[in-house]
């Protein structure tokens, strides 16, 4: 957009990575608190992981198989697997 940074903000201009000349991050992560509750997720190319960090448990979303996000596969044991896996990443974030 060729906006300046404002003063005191950090930032990093991602016009390489859309236009493809470099890649970009594996995960993105971010982490919020909602009603007294401490929620941490993950989104990467292929899952979103949520975790409601004092219910111990979340939303896993498939996004090829589910763009929308209507079919929360937390508790289905087919993907275990993949929340455990994306548990530990955002644990070692």
């Amino acid at each position: 957009c060729n906006v300046p940074l404002p003063q005191g903000r950090e930032g990093k201009s991602l016009v390489s990575v859309a236009e493809g000349r470099e890649r970009g991050k594996e995960a993105a992560f971010c982490e919020w608190h909602w009603e007294h509750r401490r929620i941490s997720a993950i989104r990467t190319k292929h899952y979103r992981y949520v975790i409601y960090n004092d219910l111990e448990e979340g939303e896993l979303y498939q996004h090829e198989k589910d763009p929308y996000e209507t079919n929360n596969l937390w508790f289905d044991k087919d993907y275990t697997e993949k929340r455990l896996e994306l548990s530990e990443k955002l644990l070692k974030f």
